[in-house]
């Protein structure tokens, strides 16, 4: 029986949201202040407060680090804007998701040689929803909101049945 799997996060290349170079929407992050990526992946994923419903949103600690119009503080974390080069291209890595998948088995045997099996896997057992990163787009106004959620790598509960003959 499998019991846990450990899957680390996916990256996501940084964009900025403006065509410096030859109309390509990635030339890249500027970041300020002294902010690292790993200070900005934690205030994206750290949810405060509850459910908004003005924004259908959850949001996340950058109400440090944004304007009042919702978009990032560009001298802390902003978008190339150098016609004809490309900024800092940067990664970041989601959150690691933990995740409970189950499965059960039963073999019959009929004869000496002839056996079947059952095999019943369910993946996402506890149907627990993931929350991912907030948005990172340096040049939108939504920077930092949440506005959906996704389940787990195989997406919500899901079963599945499997038989087997062996002889």
């Amino acid at each position: 029986m499998e019991l846990e799997k450990v899957i680390s996060g996916y990256p996501s290349l940084l964009g900025g949201g403006r065509s410096t170079v030859n109309n390509l929407s990635t030339a890249g992050i500027v970041l300020g202040n002294g902010m690292t990526l790993d200070q900005l992946r934690n205030r994206l994923s750290t949810t405060v407060g509850n459910y908004d419903p003005s924004c259908a949103c959850l949001h996340t600690d950058v109400s440090g680090i944004i304007q009042a119009n919702g978009a990032p503080n560009p001298a802390y974390y902003g978008p190339g804007s150098t016609a004809g080069q490309f900024a800092d291209l940067s990664y970041m890595y989601s959150k690691t998701t933990f995740e409970v998948d189950m499965s059960l088995n039963k073999d019959f045997k009929f004869t000496e040689r002839l056996r079947m099996g059952i095999n019943f896997q369910l993946y996402n057992a506890l149907n627990h929803p993931f929350i991912p990163l907030a948005s990172t787009n340096a040049a939108a106004t939504t920077f930092g909101t949440i506005t959906s959620s996704t389940t787990g790598i195989y997406g919500t509960r899901t079963g599945q049945l499997r038989a087997y003959l062996s002889w």
